[in-house]
């Protein structure tokens, strides 16, 4: 009767891990989607805000040519 219930308890664990692993399947595709996502909005972002500010920048310094000098 012992083993009965044990291999039961056991058919019951691994139903329970199927589940968990594909719950976190599933949780883990939404979150590489989702970073995948992010990651291409932000670069389309960055491209715009760089398009766009690059007209309305400052000018930039000239340089002083002192790169040969050791400290």
């Amino acid at each position: 009767m012992t083993v009965f219930r044990l291999e039961e308890k056991e058919s019951e664990q691994k139903k329970e891990y199927t589940k968990l692993h594909e719950r976190y399947t599933e949780l883990f595709k939404t979150h590489v989607d989702y970073m995948e996502r992010t990651k291409m909005m932000l670069s389309t972002n960055e491209r715009l805000d760089t398009s766009m500010t690059a007209s309305v920048r400052a000018p930039r310094m000239p340089s002083l040519g002192l790169g040969h000098i050791n400290r």
